[in-house]
């Protein structure tokens, strides 16, 4: 008999489990974010165009004829001179963040004549019609002179960059004195050079200013505050991302606008520069700041207030004494004084005046996420751009006058989300983001953020003076205590949303969610026993569990909870075998459900689990008695 060495024997006896095991493996998960063709793309839009409760809509793209326009950002919405809205934006196939991409954005103007109840076809103003037709332009923004010409400023591409592909380029300016029916050709307008910029004059810088300029400068100037990223030359991020990249926040001053001179005569004044930059250093790499996006709102007593997105899990704010010339060290935003921090990601965090983008007038929006960036327990597989930036919360924000933190904010509101469906270019996964690359215009006492939702579609809603009525905390304790004295109180149901816990319960409740809840092993716990469907008898109480989260989400209203229940909802839905069943046991121990509440008919059941029985009733989150969402819950019994 011819010898077989051991290793070899061992080998050969395992071969055949080895195949079962490959046999047996769960297949990798199908991307159902990719959009596979412009017609797919036709009927996400046609379901998702309202879905943020719009009251304008101001451009959808035309998914025809090899347009670049199904990216669409920097939404930049503002007064005309001939009184109409006018519109500037960054517009391509898809985000140009890296040289994979078609380098075709480019600045399209827009204007509405009738309030932004419609607006006129997109035209093109600076960069490529498409890939190819020359270097891309970006993050333009607009100036409108006291004599009404008007200014749109942009990062011109050059064809090479130094820390972000699309961050690299100088600063170049188009007028147009017309109302925007004819520009200028582009001209470079100079920007001082930084410690933080590459050694190599030859290098643009990178910088990006995101808000309209705002007459809150020194004599009513245009004022505006910027990124600027250090060049790679000068400091190496660890690793390389925006979020953790070296980056600090400045500020410009525009000196004779009102001088109608060319764009590459305009006097620009720049303001913490250098070491005096604003800084706030990165979460997990101290040495390096994040500190980006500066959103400014001017106060009641003159001083102007900056909020700035970070990596701290927080915005943080900065004060000027001085028109914006010198800035106070930044610091966490706080609810108020003593308070807890708002809680948002790295991701645009605006804040507008309601009264008017220049009026001080002491009330103020800012728009958050309502989550640190660590979504424990989710993350879409395969990962999305962004998937952190979702849902959006309005808060309400008052002047205080005499406090350390000037400006106090109200609890969050819910303002808008969508249902996991992500828009974008043909071909590629899309975007789920709701970055707030946004603008605010008021007129005629109507206050509108027009946004960007997916950095697709560009939309408008008004802001009305709802979200500044008092909380539905403060109300459903006025409401108590009325219908404790009158003796009503068994006769009226609340809303779960409507009523918290304070002290010693309210805080138990919060450490529950967030130091156990949030803390399982889902999957050893609980769905791999779902998955592998080979258990002979007990329970994992699993349902139990997701009817806990369920309840507590929309109690707390909580994002990071929210989308932990989803994604184990969804986890949930896939196991279901086509004749209904999702359980832990194995064939022929399967017997009829003992519970009242099971369906009894495999048909029954199936329907019973269905994405739409489910998920949707179990996942919808709105504001909903106790027993109409323990309703919602019975009827997706697992």
């Amino acid at each position: 008999m011819k010898h077989i060495p051991s290793l070899a024997l061992t080998a050969l006896l395992l071969a055949p489990l080895a195949a079962l095991s490959a046999q047996t493996k769960m297949p990798a998960k199908a991307d159902q974010n990719f959009i596979a063709t412009p017609a797919e793309l036709k009927a996400r839009i046609a379901k998702q165009l309202h879905i943020t409760k719009p009251d304008f809509v101001v451009f959808v793209p035309e998914v025809a004829g090899g347009a670049s326009d199904t990216g669409n950002e920097h939404f930049l919405v503002f007064d005309g001179p001939d009184g109409s809205l006018m519109a500037v934006w960054t517009q391509s196939s898809v985000e140009n963040f890296s040289p994979d991409t078609p380098p075709d954005q480019h600045i399209v103007f827009s204007q509405s004549k009738d309030e932004g109840k419609t607006w006129s076809k997109p035209r093109i103003i600076a960069g490529p019609k498409k890939a190819g037709d020359g270097f891309m332009a970006s993050w333009g923004y607009p100036l409108v002179s006291k004599k009404g010409r008007i200014y749109v400023l942009y990062s011109q591409h050059i064809g090479k960059f130094d820390s972000f592909f699309h961050h690299t380029g100088w600063l170049d300016g188009i007028h147009s004195d017309d109302n925007g029916a004819t520009w200028s050709k582009p001209q470079n307008i100079p920007v001082a050079r930084s410690i933080n910029d590459n050694p190599d004059a030859t290098m643009p810088p990178n910088m990006l200013c995101w808000q309209k300029p705002l007459r809150i400068g020194k004599d009513g100037k245009y004022f505006a505050g910027f990124t600027r990223w250090t060049s790679l030359a000068v400091r190496k991020p660890s690793p390389k991302s925006l979020g953790t990249a070296d980056s600090r926040v400045e500020f410009m001053r525009f000196e004779n606008v009102d001088e109608n001179p060319e764009p590459r005569d305009l006097k620009i004044s720049w303001f913490a520069a250098n070491e005096k930059a604003l800084a706030v250093p990165c979460a997990s790499y101290p040495e390096n700041s994040v500190c980006q996006e500066p959103s400014i709102v001017k106060l009641p007593d003159g001083r102007l207030f900056c909020v700035m997105r970070t990596s701290a899990g927080s915005p943080f704010w900065s004060l000027s004494a001085d028109g914006g010339e010198t800035w106070t060290q930044p610091r966490r935003l706080l609810r108020k004084d003593g308070g807890e921090p708002l809680r948002h990601p790295v991701s645009p965090c605006p804040i507008y005046d309601v009264g008017g983008n220049e009026a001080g007038s002491g009330r103020y929006v800012l728009f958050i996420h309502d989550n640190d960036g660590k979504f424990t327990g989710y993350r879409p597989e395969p990962i999305v751009t962004g998937f952190n930036r979702r849902p959006i919360y309005l808060v309400a924000g008052r002047f205080q006058p005499g406090a350390e933190q000037p400006v106090w904010f109200d609890q969050l509101k819910f303002f808008m989300d969508h249902d996991n469906v992500s828009l974008g270019k043909p071909g590629t996964s899309g975007r789920f983001d709701l970055s707030l690359y946004s603008s605010f215009t008021v007129r005629n006492g109507k206050s509108i953020l027009w946004y960007p939702d997916r950095k697709f579609f560009l939309l408008g809603r008004v802001i009305g003076e709802e979200w500044f009525a008092p909380s539905s905390r403060a109300a459903s304790g006025n409401n108590l205590r009325a219908l404790s004295t009158s003796g009503q109180a068994a006769e009226r149901a609340f809303g779960c949303t409507q009523i918290k816990l304070g002290g010693v319960m309210g805080h138990r409740i919060e450490t529950m969610i967030k130091g156990n809840l949030l803390k399982l092993d889902m999957e050893g716990t609980f769905l791999s026993y779902f998955r592998q469907k080979q258990e002979t008898g007990g329970v994992r109480s699993l349902g139990k569990t997701l009817d806990a989260a369920v309840h507590l989400a929309a109690y707390s209203g909580d994002s990071e909870l929210i989308a932990w229940k989803n994604h184990w909802i969804d986890e949930l839905i896939s196991m279901q075998e086509p004749d209904g069943y999702i359980g832990i046991y194995r064939a022929g121990h399967r017997g009829t459900p003992t519970r009242a509440a099971f369906p009894t008919n495999p048909a029954n059941m199936s329907r019973t689990f269905t994405k739409a029985g489910c998920s949707t009733l179990v996942r919808t989150l709105r504001p909903c008695c106790w027993n109409g969402m323990k309703r919602g819950v019975e009827k997706s019994r697992w």
